[in-house]
């Protein structure tokens, strides 16, 4: 059975037009040393929230990763990676922050504390879109 949903204005929704759908981001990340990797956004949004799958290998004590605005300002807390296949969500995110228009870019910052370890993570940013 198929659904069809309406706005208040009797409108169908569709991805382009329903602002409280969530559109998750998977942004890969790839091992290597402190660095960043940037996603320009195709639609305006608001970080609700974020979370790291660890890939490749185990990260040392003080690896991270933060998702940020594309002004280096942190959106959620320092994610630390441990080991390999492990989920770890976003502690905090800052509400000053985590607004995004169409067209900013949105930052994932990975910080290699210097050890052996492996930074190599997908993080995955819920967003709702405005």
């Amino acid at each position: 059975m198929a659904w069809s949903f309406y706005n208040s204005n009797g409108e169908l929704l569709t991805r382009s037009n329903d602002t409280s759908l969530e559109q998750p981001l998977r942004v890969i990340v790839p091992d290597g040393v402190s660095g960043d990797v940037d996603t320009v956004l195709s639609f305006s949004g608001r970080v609700v929230h974020a979370w790291v799958i660890k890939t490749v290998g185990a990260a040392v004590a003080g690896d991270w990763v933060q998702v940020q605005t594309g002004a280096a300002v942190a959106v959620t807390n320092q994610i630390p990676l441990f080991s390999d296949n492990l989920l770890t969500p976003c502690e905090s995110i800052a509400d000053a922050a985590y607004s995004f228009v169409s067209g900013a870019t949105i930052r994932v910052r990975r910080n290699n504390s210097g050890g052996a370890g492996n930074l190599a993570c997908e993080v995955y940013i819920l967003l709702q879109r405005t």
